[in-house]
């Protein structure tokens, strides 16, 4: 039998390319990165994930996988502590503020590329840039990004014989109006809050407690953050001025938690960030619509009615100093939050109800409008003020120890609420513990 050699050769040809081909697939396939994220278990950001590694990931070779990632800071340092030790750091990172200022100080970031960085100043308002900027130098995409408000119910102003379009503006306004809005039942049990206090949530308490020290005209730090004045001049007038709300009986404080009181219409007021209102919605479903609608927003009250102030904060998606594979960390996160679709972005507008930190965002994103629960559109009098928040809003500051001193600032607050403190001794203390972990931070340096 005569071979025939030329087709021979053909053969081997094909197989070799096919194999070479094969190998090339299976070696572009082998980058798997690894994304730290507080809501990797959302099933959101589980379809977002998977369709980018069904699409964009397939064409570049690479997979990408998100685990569980703490928002609290004790959490978050044993997660990492044991990652180091095991050589299991991720790839790239969600962290919050402080969480941020603490992986900046340990030097564990590779902050993005000039084209990145490029858009994200392009596209990003300048005070979410803000926020992902520590130390000169900005570390990657702010998404989660809110600030505080005054929140009321439309319904329970005009009830009380309130004038809705005109909320409170000073802190003796505040205290008026929540003593109005009080309701009690004819046995005189309180069956209405006229002010929420978010007892047990310490974030919500030292958000509210900033924007309201900081409208003082006083700093809650010096500059180079080493030392606190939680107990200034205007410090002490503002706990006073929250025990003597407690007092008046206007509030939730030992009768109700507020989360609970605002759900089932037992609140008037509270003050809290931008995403509250959606989330309300989210957690219990369509049929609290019509209350979403009778929400009002306004600024923070101030001691005087002038010099408002917001406080804001935010989550950034950043790349690991560690990661062998930062070029397509970076272009997965461009993916994530970047033009034209915004995807990350949309999520928390979605999930979480926070509005969007780009400019242009009626343009760029179709987050205005949640069909899944019935809502066609945001809330106008909640995106006018969140409009007019952001100009005179102040940002977190990039505290490695921040929770703690959060934690701190709502223990101490609270035991003046409750009476286990004066106003004036639970300032003071809490200024003391501060300016102790400050103190330890500065001689770590």
């Amino acid at each position: 039998m005569k071979l025939n050699w030329r087709v021979i050769r053909i053969f081997v040809m094909v197989i070799t390319f096919l194999i070479c081909a094969s190998l090339v697939v299976q070696a572009a396939q082998k980058v798997t990165l690894h994304l730290w994220d507080q809501f990797a278990a959302e099933p959101w950001l589980k379809k977002t994930i998977e369709e980018y590694n069904e699409t964009q990931g397939k064409l570049d070779g690479v997979r990408i996988v998100a685990d569980t990632m703490s928002d609290e800071d004790r959490e978050f340092h044993q997660k990492m502590i044991a990652a180091k030790m095991a050589g299991t750091e991720p790839d790239m990172y969600n962290p919050n503020g402080y969480i941020l200022g603490y992986m900046v100080a340990d030097d564990m970031l590779s902050p993005p590329p000039p084209k990145y960085e490029a858009e994200i100043r392009k596209y990003y308002r300048p005070e979410a840039i803000e926020l992902a900027t520590i130390n000169g130098q900005l570390w990657g995409y702010t998404n989660d990004f809110n600030l505080c408000m005054l929140f009321y119910y439309d319904s329970f102003f005009k009830e009380a014989g309130l004038d809705s379009k005109n909320p409170p503006t000073t802190w003796a306004q505040l205290r008026e109006y929540a003593k109005k809005l009080t309701k009690f039942d004819g046995a005189g049990n309180k069956v209405r809050a006229g002010f929420l206090f978010t007892i047990g949530f310490d974030e919500g308490m030292m958000n509210r407690h900033m924007a309201m020290h900081l409208a003082t005209g006083d700093e809650m730090f010096n500059e180079d953050y080493t030392e606190c004045f939680a107990n200034s001049e205007g410090g002490v007038k503002l706990t006073q001025f929250l025990v003597d709300m407690v007092n008046d009986n206007s509030t939730n404080v030992g009768w109700i938690l507020w989360g609970d009181a605002w759900k089932a219409r037992k609140g008037a007021m509270t003050i809290l960030d931008a995403w509250f209102p959606i989330w309300t919605v989210r957690s219990i479903g369509p049929e609290v619509l019509e209350d979403y609608h009778d929400v009002r927003a306004a600024f923070v009250p101030t001691e005087t009615g002038k010099n408002f102030v917001s406080y804001r904060r935010s989550f950034t998606m950043c790349v690991s100093k560690v990661s062998k594979h930062k070029e397509e960390a970076w272009k997965f996160i461009h993916w994530l939050h970047g033009p034209p679709n915004f995807r990350y972005l949309d999520f928390y507008a979605h999930v979480i109800g926070c509005i969007p930190p780009i400019k242009n965002f009626d343009e760029l994103v179709g987050w205005h409008a949640w069909p899944e629960i019935g809502l066609d559109k945001i809330n106008p009098y909640i995106r006018k003020t969140y409009l007019a928040s952001i100009p005179i809003s102040r940002p977190m500051p990039p505290l490695p120890d921040y929770e703690e001193i959060q934690d701190i600032m709502a223990i101490e607050e609270e035991n003046a609420l409750f009476g286990k403190k004066t106003a004036k001794q639970a300032i003071d203390d809490a200024t003391k513990r501060i300016n102790k972990i400050l103190e330890r931070r500065a001689r770590l340096k």
